[in-house]
């Protein structure tokens, strides 16, 4: 007797009634083929930059070496949705659309699609949520002043502009819908500098307000979001580093190198930034303050994600006053073409075969080649 009863509805469920291929079919609207270069069907691609393929864990994937898009027959219905697949309710409506396009577990019965239709809609038409701050920010131009602050680190006035970098004249803060008020006003000795981050899903600014003149102890950042810095100015390419914050990411940027920080120090890299990075990127390297919170992290990102860490020390600890405890103070400190010089050492180091790698390297390496997800 049926009384109506289904077990939950999981990954392994689904596949054990319905193939991976049949789901990228479906949802892709484009046969499977392996090992053949292809046009994405994600997107506008008059070139075949794609390419099925299966891991050693036999997972079907798709790749598109523009960066655009690498994942599984779960990634895929995902994108197609506008859903994060790393969200434990989106990934409920995941499953759930596969379930009833294929007509398995309850959806066999129309009533039951017709309520999904119901669930679906209200997923989508969630209330927006006001963040916590919402900054309103006056700029003023650059001066000499700005100048000398950014050009020690090999960061001139087109990378702050490319970089979406901010001098603030005045700037507002309005908390949970009432009035703005005046947190801050130019003055020589206390200047800001505003990070955009673009808008979030509610059309509000994301901003990272930094004032690097401030003494410990004091406000140096204000921030209404947890964006990954940087991710704007990201292309894909060989190596892409972890660094702590945006001053960093622009002076990695100005010798060439790629990189992108989290929303503070000691904030760890997510599961869908690091997925962002690895789509990007043969392989990672963190680069973290020399003290003790940027080891700590250095560590959690080698543990978590094997992301191999280097540090600008000068070999020297930075008590001795010439030791460096960042990139962008080595650069000031070495000297532009002391620190190019460097970098260049460091990259065709590890970087000239994978083969080659430093025995520092192979669990790196081999976490790539593996496709292993982090835990």
């Amino acid at each position: 007797m049926n009384l109506g009863l289904y077990p939950t509805l999981t990954k392994s469920y689904i596949l054990e009634r319905i193939t991976q291929e049949q789901i990228m079919e479906k949802y892709l609207d484009i046969p499977v083929v392996i090992g053949v270069n292809i046009c994405s069907p994600l997107r506008i691609d008059n070139n075949p930059t794609c390419q099925f393929y299966y891991n050693q864990h036999g997972r079907l994937r798709l790749r598109d070496f523009n960066g655009h898009f690498w994942g599984d027959c779960f990634d895929a219905v995902a994108y197609k949705l506008g859903v994060n697949v790393s969200n434990k309710k989106s990934f409920q409506l995941i499953i759930h659309t596969i379930a009833k396009d294929f007509k398995i577990h309850k959806y066999k019965d129309d009533t039951e699609v017709n309520n999904y239709d119901k669930i679906t809609k209200a997923f989508f038409n969630k209330k927006k949520v006001r963040p916590k701050a919402e900054f309103k920010i006056i700029p003023r131009q650059f001066n000499y002043h700005d100048d000398g602050y950014w050009n020690k680190f090999n960061v001139y006035r087109n990378l702050l502009t490319i970089g979406k970098v901010y001098a603030a004249q005045e700037i507002a803060i309005r908390k949970d819908g009432d009035f703005f008020t005046t947190i801050y006003r130019y003055s020589l000795k206390d200047p800001a500098y505003c990070y955009y981050g673009g808008k979030d899903e509610n059309g509000i600014g994301q901003w990272k307000i930094y004032y690097p003149f401030r003494k410990k102890g004091e406000q140096r950042f204000h921030s209404n979001s947890s964006f990954l810095q940087g991710k704007h100015l990201i292309t894909c390419g060989r190596v892409g580093i972890i660094t702590k914050a945006y001053k960093d990411v622009l002076a990695f940027r100005s010798f060439g190198f790629q990189a992108v920080a989290p929303s503070a120090e000691g904030v760890l890299l997510t599961k869908d930034q690091y997925w962002f990075m690895k789509t990007k990127f043969d392989y990672l390297i963190s680069c973290m303050d020399y003290d003790r919170t940027g080891i700590i992290m250095a560590k959690k990102l080698r543990n978590i994600y094997r992301i191999e860490p280097i540090m600008f020390t000068n070999g020297l600890h930075k008590s001795k006053n010439y030791g460096s405890k960042d990139f962008a103070e080595y650069a000031d400190k070495q000297g532009i073409d002391n620190t190019r010089q460097l970098l260049n050492s460091i990259y065709n180091r590890y970087t000239d075969d994978f083969s080659k790698l430093d025995k520092y390297y192979y669990k790196s390496l081999n976490f790539i080649k593996n496709d292993i997800s982090p835990s």
